[in-house]
């Protein structure tokens, strides 16, 4: 099964849904992991791309990907990486 952007936005939607109703998270934290998850990888990496992988992985377990996870570096990297090909096509 291929999981396409907009089912994998719809999915992390309904589990930020069920945190908020857990209480798992702050509102704050909750609010604005849902706004990275909403931007691209491209966007992403151009707001967050000169934070260190530490810093990524530290924000990406402050919003609850498991300790020390690479979730965001991965989104970074795979910016960079779509970039770099692009720039390569031209």
């Amino acid at each position: 099964m291929k999981l396409t952007k907009s089912k994998l936005k719809q999915i992390i939607k309904e589990e930020l849904q069920h945190i908020l109703e857990e209480g798992g998270m702050p509102s704050s934290v909750a609010k604005h992991k849902q706004k990275l998850a909403d931007m691209s990888d491209e966007e992403f990496a151009a707001q967050h791309g000169d934070k260190s992988e530490q810093q990524l992985r530290q924000m990406a377990w402050r919003h609850g990907y498991g300790k020390m996870s690479s979730h965001y570096v991965n989104r970074v990297k795979r910016a960079k990486k779509s970039s770099k090909k692009k720039n390569k096509d031209k």
